[in-house]
Order: C-alpha cells, then sequence, then structure tokens
C-alpha cells in the first residue's frame, strides 16, 4: 500500500511540475509597407519581382519591445499573419494584376523565376474593381529563415492579360499591413 501512495505522490509530483511550463508568447513583427512599381506591359506577363530584406536585428528589436531577448532556441515557429496589396496609383484598381504572391528566402541578389522562394501566401478571386485584397495565407512554417542573419520576402506580380486594349500602364502597388508572428518560449 506504501509502494502505491509514494507512486501515486511522485506522478502527482511530475504532472504539477510539468504544468508549470509557460504557453509561447506570441511576438508579432511588422513588416514596413513596400511600395512597387510596374512598368507599363503591352503584353501578359512575364511576372516581375520585388524583394524586401528583413534584418535579424530587426527581429532583435520586435522581441526587446515586449522584453524577450533573442535566443533561436526560443523561437519555436514563424508564420505570416497577415499580408495585404494595395494600389497606390490613383484611377487604377487591382484589375490590372492577374495575380500575385508573396515567398520568403535566403538572402540573395536577383530574383526569377527559379529563385523566388518558398510561397507563403497568394492572390485568391481579386474582386472587379479593388483597390486593396488581403492576401491568402498557406501557414507556410518561416523558422528556418527567422533564425539567419537575414531573410528576404519576394513579392511577385503578373499583370492582367490587356493585350487587346494595348496591354497595361504603369502603377505602383503597395504591400501594406504585413505581419509575422514568432511564436517565442518564456
Amino acid at each position: 500500500m506504501k509502494k502505491l501512495l509514494y507512486s501515486f505522490a511522485a506522478v502527482a509530483l511530475l504532472l504539477s511540475i510539468g504544468s508549470c511550463t509557460k504557453d509561447p508568447i506570441a511576438v508579432k513583427y511588422g513588416v514596413t509597407d513596400t511600395q512597387v512599381c510596374l512598368n507599363a506591359n503591352p503584353f501578359y506577363g512575364p511576372e516581375q519581382y520585388y524583394v524586401i530584406d528583413i534584418n535579424k536585428s530587426e527581429v532583435v528589436t520586435a522581441l526587446a519591445n515586449v522584453g524577450i531577448t533573442y535566443d533561436p532556441a526560443r523561437i519555436k515557429s514563424a508564420k505570416l499573419e497577415n499580408a495585404e496589396l494595395v494600389v497606390v496609383t490613383s484611377g487604377v484598381s487591382l484589375d490590372l494584376v492577374s495575380n500575385a504572391a508573396l515567398y520568403v528566402r535566403d538572402t540573395q541578389t536577383g530574383v526569377n523565376g527559379t529563385n523566388k522562394g518558398t510561397q507563403i501566401a497568394y492572390t485568391e478571386n481579386i474582386a472587379p474593381g479593388a483597390a486593396a485584397t488581403a492576401l491568402k495565407l498557406n501557414g507556410t512554417e518561416m523558422r528556418e529563415y527567422a533564425l539567419k542573419d537575414n531573410f528576404q520576402l519576394v513579392i511577385e506580380v503578373l499583370n492582367a492579360d490587356k493585350t487587346s486594349t494595348g496591354g497595361t500602364p504603369a502603377f505602383c502597388l503597395k504591400l501594406s499591413n504585413t505581419r509575422i508572428t514568432y511564436s517565442v518560449k518564456q
């Protein structure tokens, strides 16, 4: 009977110690709004690419702002939480865009269709005449990039097929309200 009581007490102690672990903290990092301007294009395609550099020092500062010291072992996850594409040029809409996507990759020079990275978000069903659209997130884990000194987000934009009307004019868009959420162990 004593063995049973001691076993029960040991299990209860282990369970109470295990339940004292703290849940990870969600730290939001806001990517600076980035304006991209597309060239006039009489054709449909090719895609145009724009790069946003993310420096580890910015992530360290975001963590410090909520009282957390940067430690790679404490970062459990990093995922895109939100991203929007907004028309900046007056008099035009997203009707000029066939589709757009956002990718994450290691820091590189130049971008093309083969080195754009891993897709993390994309446009889906852009409403006719819309001036803005939220990108659909695909839940891609970005932790491996978040642990590096620097990484990049790549915006890919494909103009709409307006060849019958002379193509698309030059216009500007902005990647806006873009946030990455870091899940950080306390």
